[in-house]
């Protein structure tokens, strides 16, 4: 009987991925200094706060055999939760749709933030964008919700089937 290696997921890999993600974001994006970037969700700033979290994606969270073979890939799909929560719902929108604008000096897009480092500092192979970008309004708190879904491809190590 042939054992089949397991997958060296280089213990924390998937940790990694959502505190890197953080990470850029609030380096890349310091003129929002009233924000709260997070790797995690975080109950305790529920609907009162600006903030960027890091959520697991819905579907597939880590696909695991995305190539077989040495030296194969993996990614880990999450979704950007972005809230403004502002003084009025133009100005908690207008924050939103220039968080979400992409080109060459939009200092406050995540895309650029995002897109400045595709490794995260070294944590994965790059990033890519599967789908589109969901927006809402809360019907109680008015706070500005937009998801944004994130593929983090990681190379696999040890890999072989």
């Amino acid at each position: 009987m042939q054992l089949i290696p397991v997958i060296d997921l280089m213990a924390g890999q998937v940790v990694e991925v959502h505190r890197a993600l953080a990470k850029q974001l609030s380096e890349r994006l310091k003129v929002l200094n009233n924000f709260n970037f997070l790797a995690f969700p975080d109950a305790s700033t529920m609907r009162t706060d600006n903030k960027i979290e890091v959520w697991p994606g819905t579907g597939d969270y880590i696909e695991y055999w995305g190539t077989f073979g040495p030296a194969g890939v993996k990614s880990v799909n999450v979704r950007l939760r972005i809230q403004t929560v502002m003084g009025d719902a133009v100005t908690a929108g207008e924050l939103i749709a220039e968080l979400v604008s992409a080109g060459a000096g939009a200092e406050r897009s995540i895309w650029e933030a995002l897109l400045a480092d595709k490794t995260l500092g070294g944590v994965a192979e790059t990033i890519a964008v599967p789908g589109t970008v969901e927006y809402d309004v809360d019907d109680e708190t008015y706070a500005h919700v937009a998801w944004v879904p994130l593929q983090v491809v990681l190379r696999k190590s040890g890999a072989s089937v």
